[in-house]
């Protein structure tokens, strides 16, 4: 019998889920704290304290400020994804543009992988799951492989991650880790397929460049790119030219 497995792997804030999750930014004089959603503070992350609408603001690293929305502080028992989770449900459009990709994929009992670069522990984003599984927001439990929340030290010392927080390529490095968990369960069986859904370019660009490696080592599995842009999602086979095959 063949083992041959289908493979999702789904990035999670504005591809699966727009969770409105805020960032907090500090004015240089005063103090004030300003919240800025996250997608936008992602535009303008280089830009912070240098010029554009936010020169008159920095980012504070300290626990519970700029990022206390993405990570935990165990000393202070904050745990804010699934209370964010919540709260982002309530909203008119929280599904992002690859929700019904990854409800698909959890209707049909794919193994599935989280590669985000929040900071929580993943046993709190795998409850956040189960949570919406409980409220029917989901067909079933969804089949969890592995979460990786690239920038919690739980993961970090999973994917032997000891340089600094680059986001591409520590997402990179824990889809590496996961592919290779993957074939070593499963095997290399013909028939095996790898699908990776993220909204940002540089992760899409990083994971083609992995995907062809992978395609050009195993040319009889199957890799697949879903890149979540504003209102649709772009598929791509990556596929060897006959440069490569050569």
């Amino acid at each position: 019998m063949s083992r041959a497995k289908s493979f999702y792997i789904f990035d999670f804030d504005d591809n699966m889920i727009h969770t409105g999750s805020m960032t907090y930014l500090y004015h240089k004089e005063s103090g004030e704290e300003l919240g800025v959603p996250s997608n936008q503070f992602i535009t303008e992350r280089n830009r912070i304290g240098i010029e554009g609408v936010y020169k008159d603001y920095l980012i504070d690293p300290a626990p519970l400020r700029t990022y206390r929305s993405f990570g935990d502080s165990e000393p202070h028992a904050h745990f804010p994804f699934l209370e964010d989770l919540k709260r982002a449900v309530e909203q008119e459009h929280w599904q992002g543009p690859s929700w019904q990709r990854f409800v698909k994929a959890v209707s049909r009992n794919r193994s599935i992988a989280i590669i985000t670069a929040r900071g929580h522990h993943p046993s709190r984003i795998e409850e956040g799951l189960h949570w919406m599984a409980s409220q029917k927001l989901l067909p079933q439990e969804p089949q969890i492989q592995q979460i990786y929340a690239v920038t919690h030290p739980h993961t970090k010392q999973m994917i032997r991650w000891t340089g600094e927080d680059i986001i591409w390529a520590m997402k990179k490095q824990a889809l590496h880790h996961f592919i290779e968990q993957a074939y070593q369960d499963y095997g290399h069986e013909p028939a095996h397929r790898f699908g990776f859904s993220d909204d940002d370019p540089r992760n899409i660009l990083s994971t083609r460049q992995k995907f062809l490696d992978l395609k050009m080592r195993n040319p009889h599995h199957s890799f697949f790119l879903y890149e979540a842009r504003l209102k649709h999602v772009v598929k791509e086979e990556v596929l060897l030219s006959q440069d490569e095959t050569r």
